[in-house]
């Protein structure tokens, strides 16, 4: 146990443990120890009955019966809970999709729940099998609701002093997030705390504290109060002394846990020897060569010398010893005896060999001298792990194959063997996201960041190992695929949803119904999910509606399920595999290439594809390195970028009045990430670029091609600079996977009927009148946090928004301007313009959008957290004068969702429409643009800093004249030529506002790309 889950503790804990147990609590009656293994091992028995049967759904129960036998009276790592553990693992496997077998069993649990009540023994036993499912197949954000529904109702129905409880209370514990914030941290691992004390005092009031469920709750609880200290040690500046004295409290749990387990399950036990191992970490050096090797015999002495447990606590042992000589000697012997298991006698088995091949590849990496025999050593040991992972389905490989592959990189003999390992590596992530997709029955967007790193380093790994031999195109596809998997962002999710809700259309209404009762579960799914977490980390949070959520999870499997049988290709389209090299080249028109761009720490990977072939190479970057230089160059574009003090002052006194652009920085990364592949770019017109990383937040139209000449303040200088926008015409992606579907979207008979323009502006506020984009941005906008309701604010979306602060922002009539020169190009029996008063968020919700060809927002747009209440983006509407939940002046990101359009273009004329949706680390292109997206817009043109009112209304403006002049040209064609137009204007060449610097010509990029003549393709 005290490895799977590791704990907070305070001197008022072990006080509570004294506590009476409550007169009015009713016992179970306890199964005697023999009861409890023949019952065990009978519903193990049933389970595997089941599974040679392919009875998966009966497997699951009975394992699942067994398991909670098993844990409740003799604990997590006893041979029956860990027996049923592993069967649930291999039935999944076998049954291929975890979503299919989890709509059996949620079926299975509304009929029986129906039949014999919510609490009825039944029901309760089908709500433990699906919380325990999804807690061990990954679901990380439904997990902890369903394992607290369990907890929930066994305590309606049994009251929780009931052996079962505490198990209940441990798996509520496994299944819970770890949230980046340091303080929600804290505040979970408090509450881990709590429940670690409540289970321990359960199991002395029913079990007495000499047996053996007692001292397993007793590691527990030192387990949680280690994590709590680590937890507070990020969220608060403790004081050494702080640290130390909360240390010595889980120096003693932990002791008293070893001696109670000890003594309770005797020396042998896997949960002793692990007590043991866990109290030698902490221990001074004498001691702890003293408990590993016992450790070590008693571990010989219960598997055998050879089993793999016994090897990792051979080889601890073996580390602790001072004599250098001695140490190798008997790391030799332990390698070797390794190397000739044939077996590894179960699934932990095989993850303790994983463990041990861990150890010596980090023993390895730290010598400073390698033998050559030790490298064979290490392949043989690596090779031994592939051989006898056939023999261990259920437990995933993926951390182990990542030591694997950076080890066989690091040596020069091993390196031409990386390429199999790297395989290796990218079909486990593939497996891990499509399953993890199937089981919860989403586009798997939980796992993405995680995996992300995983797929850089398989294709870093295949760029590496090229040199080894000619390089082949099956590792080239293979990269290409895992840059593509590391890319995956909202924004592409979005746009792959909105193709998917539009082909079911396409098939049938019945089917794009069904599609959009879908996506309104899935967001109805997010919103009790978001009110769980903040009910359990915030107290009288909003309340976590129980039943609501098996209601609406049973019927969306239920949707998932006919779409299956009767629109299979649905999933294809919402989770679209990797686009091969060849696909993507015959995509591609003559005149075009894409661009895919990762950054991946100190260089960037750069994959250009045009439709006669293709280059692949890494970008290294010189100083300062990437993310400065590209904060550098926003910062002379007037965006917000968050840098440190020292270094906002030095540039702001390195620029002083002026207003220049650092054009050197811009041909830098040029040549080290364009000027590589500019052999695939040569003859070509049009370049789709797919950004990752911080690239994503930098339009590649203000790179520069050549050397500059002249001061990079000088309007003249800046206007004969050669920057890449006037050799190409250039769109942004939010995927490569986005390339097929904007071809396959190309407008079809219903196009010529939408030719309407809608737009909405202007909105009543009662701050001045301002010009958009008179002033450079010098710092990131300020961040609001959660704070207590005040007068003035209004709750939208769970959070408050402060409709005060919307009222007194700046009116911004330049917006006007913009709207009525573009609804003259429609003329006004096909415009539709809602300005000032009627510019309402309740009027955009009431507007059918499915006519317009066109749809326009200029307004301000605020991104995550820059006003209070805003937890996500959006855009200022005129503010009602009583709000409400459908209009409080705030259109939102998850509002703009909620939308159905088909327009050809939208245009967000407003500040930083193309930025992120304000998470950490979350990239561009995934706030906004995202949401237009999945509400169906097919291009977009949105903005990397505040647009100037000078610049907006002729950009935007031109850039639709244009294209409605050549219906079947590109659209990137006619914004490129509106920036070049805007650039050579020399009417305002006075310091600092010159035309000619790209702060005002180069604001918007375009999403996308849509054209008539796409079918063609």
């Amino acid at each position: 146990m005290v490895g799977i889950v590791t704990m907070l503790f305070s001197e008022a804990a072990l006080a509570a443990l004294s506590d009476p147990v409550p007169s009015d609590h009713s016992r179970s009656p306890l199964l005697s120890h023999a009861i409890v293994v023949e019952s065990v091992n009978a519903r193990v028995a049933a389970a595997e009955s089941a599974l040679r049967d392919a009875r998966f759904e009966d497997c699951v129960v009975a394992a699942s019966e067994a398991q909670e036998l098993a844990h409740s009276y003799t604990g997590f790592l006893s041979d029956g809970s860990q027996r049923a553990l592993a069967l649930i693992a291999d039935c999944a496997e076998r049954r291929g999709n975890k979503e299919e077998l989890s709509q059996a069993l949620t079926r299975r649990l509304v009929a029986e729940g129906g039949e014999f009540g919510e609490t009825g023994p039944r029901a309760l036993q089908d709500l433990r099998v699906l919380a325990l499912f999804h807690t061990l197949h990954g679901n990380k954000a439904e997990a902890p609701q369903w394992q607290a529904l369990y907890v929930e109702r066994l305590e309606k129905s049994v009251g929780s002093y009931d052996p079962r409880y505490p198990t209940a209370l441990f798996f509520l514990d496994l299944a819970q997030p770890q949230p980046q914030a340091a303080n929600d941290r804290l505040a979970i691992a408090a509450a881990s705390v709590e429940r670690a004390r409540e289970a321990l005092r359960i199991e002395k009031a029913i079990f007495g504290s000499r047996h053996p469920v007692f001292a397993d709750g007793l590691a527990w609880l030192a387990s949680r109060h280690e994590e709590w200290l680590q937890a507070r040690g990020r969220a608060e500046d403790l004081t050494p002394g702080e640290e130390k004295r909360l240390g010595r409290q889980a120096d003693s749990l932990y002791r008293d846990a070893f001696q109670a387990t000890r003594r309770a399950r005797g020396d042998q036990a896997a949960e002793t020897l692990a007590l043991a191992s866990t109290l030698s970490e902490r221990a001074a050096p004498a001691k702890r060569v003293k408990l590993l090797e016992y450790v070590a015999v008693h571990a010989a002495r219960k598997d055998g010398p050879n089993h793999p447990a016994a090897l990792v606590a051979a080889f601890d042992h073996a580390m602790a010893r001072k004599e250098e000589a001695q140490k190798r000697d008997a790391l030799e012997a332990i390698a070797e005896r390794a190397i000739g298991l044939e077996d590894t006698g179960s699934p932990n088995g095989f993850y303790m060999f994983k463990v041990l091949v861990s150890r010596f590849e980090l023993w390895d990496m730290d010598q400073k001298e390698r033998a050559p025999e030790w490298t064979d050593r290490m392949d043989r040991l690596f090779t031994a792990v592939s051989r006898l992972s056939a023999k261990a389905e259920g437990y995933s490989n993926i951390p182990f194959l990542q030591r694997q592959l950076r080890y066989r990189l690091r040596n020069d003999r091993l390196k031409p063997t990386a390429g199999e390992t790297a395989r290796q590596l990218y079909e486990a992530a593939e497996t891990k996201r499509r399953q993890e997709g199937e089981l919860t029955g989403t586009e798997g967007q939980e796992n993405d960041a995680e995996l992300a790193p995983t797929y850089r380093l398989v294709a870093q790994s295949l760029l590496k190992n090229r040199g080894q031999a000619d390089p082949v195109k099956a590792d080239a596809d293979l990269a290409f695929a895992a840059l593509q998997a590391s890319l995956v962002s909202s924004a592409s999710k979005a746009q792959a949803i909105a193709a998917g809700r539009n082909a079911a259309g396409s098939m049938s209404d019945d089917l794009g119904q069904l599609v959009r009762r879908r996506e309104l579960l899935r967001e109805e799914i997010q919103t009790l999910s978001r009110r769980f977490a903040e009910s359990a980390r915030l107290p009288g949070g909003p309340a976590f509606d129980s039943d609501r959520f098996i209601i609406v999870r049973a019927e969306l499997e239920a949707i998932n399920q006919r779409l299956r049988s009767e629109f299979p290709a649905y999933f294809s389209f919402i989770q679209p595999a990797a686009l091969p090299i060849a696909d993507t080249m015959r995509l591609l028109a003559p005149d075009e290439a894409l661009v895919m761009l990762v950054p991946d720490g100190r260089q960037t990977h750069v994959f250009a594809v045009n439709h006669e072939g293709y280059e692949w190479v890494a970008a290294t970057h010189t100083s300062p390195g990437l993310e400065l230089q590209i904060q550098r160059l926003l910062w002379d574009l007037g965006a917000g970028v968050a840098v440190d003090p020292q270094t906002e002052i030095h540039w702001a006194n390195e620029d002083g009045d002026r207003f220049p652009y650092h054009r050197g920085i811009a041909w830098q990364l040029y040549r080290e990430l364009i000027e590589p592949v500019s052999t695939i770019l040569q003859n070509r017109k049009h370049i789709f670029f797919v950004q990752g990383g911080e690239l994503s937040s930098l339009p590649m139209s203000v790179l520069v091609t050549r050397a500059p000449a002249g001061d990079d303040a000088d309007p003249e200088a800046l206007r004969n600079t050669a920057w890449l926008v006037d050799d190409y015409a250039i769109s942004i992606l939010p995927s490569v996977q986005s390339l097929a579907l904007i071809r396959d979207a190309a407008p079809g008979a219903d196009s010529t009927k939408r030719q309407r323009f809608i737009g909405f502006g202007d909105p009543l506020l009662q701050g001045r009148s301002l010009a958009r984009g008179k002033e450079r941005m010098r710092s990131p906008p300020a961040q609001a946090v959660f704070r207590t309701p005040t007068h003035g604010s209004f709750r939208s979306q769970d959070a408050e928004v402060d409709i005060t602060r919307l009222r007194s922002m700046n009116r911004l009539p330049g917006t006007a301007r913009e709207l009525n020169d573009i609804s003259k190009i429609f003329g006004p029996r096909a415009s539709e313009l809602f300005l000032a008063g009627a510019a309402t968020e309740a009027k955009v919700k009431q507007t059918a959008f499915n006519d317009a060809s066109v749809i326009a927002f200029a307004t301000h747009g605020i991104l995550a957290g820059e006003i209070r209440g805003a937890t996500e983006p959006g855009l200022v509407m005129t503010p009602p004068a009583e709000p409400s939940i459908a209009d409080d002046g705030y259109l939102s990101s998850s509002e703009i969702s909620a939308l159905r359009m088909k327009a050809d273009w939208v245009i967000l004329s407003a500040c930083n429409t193309a930025g992120s949706d304000g998470l950490e680390g979350a990239p561009g292109l995934s706030g906004l643009a995202r949401s237009f997206l999945y509400a169906g817009a097919s291009s977009l043109l949105v903005s990397h800093w505040p647009v100037r009112d000078d610049v907006a209304a002729r950009l935007t403006v031109d850039a639709i004249r244009r294209q409605r002049e050549t219906p079947s040209g590109s659209a990137a064609d006619a914004v490129r030529a509106s920036m070049l137009t805007i650039r050579n204007d020399r009417s305002r060449d006075a310091n600092p506002d010159t035309f000619a610097h790209p702060n005002a010509w180069a604001p918007f990029s375009l999403v996308g790309d849509l054209r008539i003549s796409s079918k063609q393709h």
